[in-house]
């Protein structure tokens, strides 16, 4: 049976407090999808510009930065960054993303080097998480790990939850189901809303054969996230596996009509197994 891996999470610093935060969600809230990035750009240029601190243009430039990577714009992303660094050579949110951009654009050499350097300044749980998805990504699962620990057991960090999902799927890549499943529940413990190891233990356990209860894990995910290609499939599967045709055929209408390029859809129409 095989488990459809999740994508590893990164935890982004978040969009700082003042008037360049809210000018994002404002714009982002009244213009389209293809406008949104522009704008936001001239609105975080202007207050760039009118910064009276060098915090302030960091934390504008680093915000948009954030923007551009969440928007595949890699090389607005580093523009940005450069801007922000100038500014304030010495925040190591800014490494941090620079090591996310890279790491993104295929460049591990800049990439760790730059996700070293943000643990040089600050090893904060932020920079560790960050830090640990990149060495899992590379294959160095126990380094990865220590990475991911150091930052769930912080007890001023708000979302352990993405550290300790983040140990899950690394664990889970290198095939360790038992010690993934640990994280997994460690991370629902800590939040029991967290989508995705909600859907990785319920993918997990419908590879053991307990529908039942990868059919309660799913419904559980889905009180808090909506459908995608993943969940619909495993749905789909689970609901066969229950006799639930009624289920099943609404998935697989949903999966093919929402989703007729996915993976998953692919697997529909092959009508494939796993």
């Amino acid at each position: 049976m095989r488990v459809l891996h999740a994508v590893m999470l990164f935890a982004l610093p978040p969009l700082f407090s003042g008037c360049a935060a809210v000018s994002i969600a404002s714009v982002l809230a009244s213009t389209g999808a293809s406008t949104a990035i522009r704008a936001i750009d001239e609105q975080m240029q202007e207050n760039a510009l009118a910064a009276p601190h060098r915090t302030e243009v960091a934390e504008a430039n680093l915000n948009l930065a954030i923007e551009h990577l969440r928007r595949r714009n890699y090389e607005g992303a580093l523009e940005r960054l450069n801007r922000a660094r100038e500014a304030e050579p010495r925040n190591s949110s800014i490494y941090s993303v620079y090591g996310l951009v890279y790491q993104r654009i295929g460049d591990s050499e800049q990439a760790e080097k730059n996700f070293r350097r943000s643990l040089e300044l600050e090893d904060s749980p932020e920079n560790l998480n960050n830090y640990g998805q990149f060495l899992c990504q590379q294959g160095r699962a126990e380094e990865a790990e220590k990475q991911f620990l150091k930052a769930a057991r912080d007890r001023l960090y708000r979302t352990p939850e993405i550290a300790l999902t983040n140990a899950g799927l690394c664990a889970q890549r290198g095939g360790d189901i038992a010690k993934a499943t640990g994280y997994f529940n460690e991370a629902l413990t800590a939040n029991p809303a967290t989508q995705a190891a909600l859907l990785a233990l319920a993918e997990i356990e419908f590879s053991h054969d307990r529908a039942p209860e990868a059919h309660k894990l799913l419904e559980a995910y889905l009180k808090v996230a909506a459908h995608t290609p993943r969940s619909l499939w495993l749905g789909i599967r689970i609901a066969e596996k229950l006799g639930d045709k009624d289920t099943e055929a609404s998935y697989s209408m949903l999966l093919r009509n929402k989703y007729p390029d996915s993976v998953e859809a692919g697997y529909l129409k092959g009508n494939t197994s796993s």
